[in-house]
């Protein structure tokens, strides 16, 4: 697993392989924000419960071949959960969004998407999904 860094030199995930997928591994946290809660309407397009990823992130994330995000999610629901999704999924049902139109939050461009097209992994389903592997 190696650090991956945005733009700005802050670290926001990290990259993985496992098997044949090559992963982007980062956080999101109901309590700081990172989960659209409220807000549901992005460009008129309906995404509940949206997360956001750099649009420069996805950039970096396509050159390297990338092909699944894997979020762990916090204080959401009553459990934290890892959500999955493809990189081909999350583009192709994201929007487009830009945070610094008449502000300077300094997050740019950025894409949303619903995490309810996310697969959803509890800790009971990892270790379930280790044991299996292992078995094989």
């Amino acid at each position: 697993m190696r650090e991956f860094y945005n733009s700005r030199r802050q670290l926001v995930g990290y990259i993985t392989e496992l098997g044949d997928d090559k992963i982007y591994l980062s956080e999101r946290s109901m309590d700081k924000g990172q989960i659209f809660c409220k807000k549901t309407y992005f460009e008129g397009k309906y995404l509940p419960n949206g997360v956001a990823l750099d649009s420069e992130i996805i950039r970096r994330l396509i050159q390297l071949k990338i092909n699944k995000i894997k979020f762990k999610i916090k204080n959401f629901e009553k459990e934290d959960f890892y959500a999955v999704i493809e990189l081909k999924k999350f583009l192709d049902n994201s929007v487009k969004i830009n945070y610094d139109v008449g502000r300077k939050t300094g997050y740019g461009n950025q894409r949303v998407c619903s995490l309810d097209l996310f697969e959803k992994i509890y800790k009971n389903q990892e270790r379930l999904i280790k044991i299996g592997k292992s078995e094989k």
